[in-house]
């Protein structure tokens, strides 16, 4: 299966199915209503998964962690084990789930009697972590649990995300609602005997099917790399503290593309910006190690930004003194570091500290901005050879945020 990062993104082979409306093959108990679809409006896409073949699954981007059998038989999957059956999908669901609002479901049935909650779903869609389990009895989301009646027949199981809350459907019947949870979250969709079940687990499944629909988040950067609570408002005022003719001029951005303000001010503060600074006191080789740095996109390249700064701008531990018996030590070496430090060095560094904690804080990405905008102005301020083209360059491409670049264009 081929993907494509959007909202219309899947070429499915025959293990997949994808369209707007529900399929004619294997339905649910009780048909999907537009209702229980997570988008308000826009298209919403729709992937099935068909178990007749293990096949299927790969190719649909599922990896079989195994821990027992999964047998395909009937067009149908029987998954049986001691402990842990497990598959996964690194991509795929998650490259389009945007945060929600989306919708996992699964038919399937409980074949051995078990009243804990092993057989179900993870669902980590970036931001939010949702873990599902079936007992013979029950649905269990977390610490919440509804009864459902018996398991051990087929039954449908809807797992939805909107505007930050968890909605859960057992043939159609909504039985659980709960605020979304972001600990723990990663990227991946698993379905499966997930551990902490009965000493022996058995089930089969009819299909997996998602759906996913635009929405008010961005899967990209990952919650891993940055938080999401983060605004395009709360970035705008820290880039318009120092710069507020660059800020006026990008305009309104959306909450979707608000990553691309902090991450743009500061690739551009780090690659562009300080090299010139560097030229401008004819040290080349900083300048150049600079301009030879990835695209500050993801973690790995922030770090390596990291490091290079900090090799060109820590100051340089000196000799410790040890005099002969009777001598003193002379007066101690000038702290040095191995190339002049530019004026604007100290803001762009604070910067990329602060990118590195994006995750952690909407805090962190308001300071990396207005420390990478301040080094700009700077920079102005001191008639940086090339500053003003560089402050230019960068407001071309936040302008540019209009038009929701891929990756902000970088």
């Amino acid at each position: 299966m081929a993907v494509r990062i959007g909202w219309v993104w899947l070429v499915a082979s025959a293990g997949c199915w994808t369209s707007t409306t529900s399929p004619a093959t294997s339905p649910p108990s009780q048909p999907l209503a537009m209702a229980s679809s997570p988008a308000t409006k826009g298209t919403t896409n729709r992937v099935q998964i068909n178990m007749g073949s293990e096949a299927e699954l790969l190719t649909a981007g599922f990896k079989h962690i195994q821990g027992g059998t999964t047998t395909f038989a009937n067009g149908t999957a029987s998954i049986d084990t001691k402990g842990y059956e497990e598959w996964a999908q690194d991509e795929g669901f998650v490259q389009a789930a945007a945060n929600g609002p989306w919708a996992v479901e699964a038919r399937l049935s409980l074949d051995l009697p078990c009243s804990k909650p092993g057989t179900g779903f993870w669902i980590h869609d970036g931001r939010y972590y949702t873990r599902v389990g079936i007992t013979d009895h029950e649905v269990v989301f977390f610490s919440q649990q509804a009864d459902i009646g018996r398991t051990d027949r087929m039954r449908t199981y809807r797992i939805e995300e909107r505007d930050d809350t968890v909605t859960i459907r057992v043939d159609g019947k909504q039985v659980l609602q709960a605020p979304a949870l972001e600990n723990l979250a990663s990227v991946t969709l698993m379905f499966g005997v997930l551990g902490d079940g009965c000493a022996q687990n058995a089930s089969t499944w009819d299909y997996l099917a998602y759906e996913t629909a635009p929405g008010p988040g961005a899967f990209w950067p990952p919650r891993t790399e940055w938080h999401p609570g983060a605004t395009a408002q709360q970035l705008t005022i820290a880039l318009a503290g120092p710069l507020p003719a660059t800020a006026r001029a990008m305009g309104n951005v959306s909450d979707r593309d608000a990553p691309c303000i902090a991450l743009l001010t500061v690739d551009g503060a780090v690659r562009d910006l300080l090299p010139l600074a560097y030229d401008a006191q004819q040290t080349p080789r900083p300048a150049s190690q600079l301009r030879q740095l990835r695209p500050l996109t993801n973690a790995s390249s922030v770090r390596d930004a990291e490091r290079i700064l900090g090799f060109w701008t820590d100051t340089l531990r000196q000799p410790v003194c040890d005099p002969a018996p009777g001598s003193r030590c002379g007066p101690p070496p000038l702290p040095r570091s191995r190339a002049p430090v530019p004026p604007t060095a100290s803001s762009v560094r604070v910067a990329v500290t602060h990118a590195e904690q994006w995750s952690l804080h909407p805090v962190d990405a308001v300071q990396s901005t207005a420390n990478a905008a301040q080094a700009y102005a700077d920079a102005v301020a001191l008639n940086l050879p090339g500053a003003d083209a560089a402050l230019k360059r960068l407001e071309h491409k936040l302008v540019g945020l209009a038009q929701h670049p891929r990756h902000c264009g970088l």
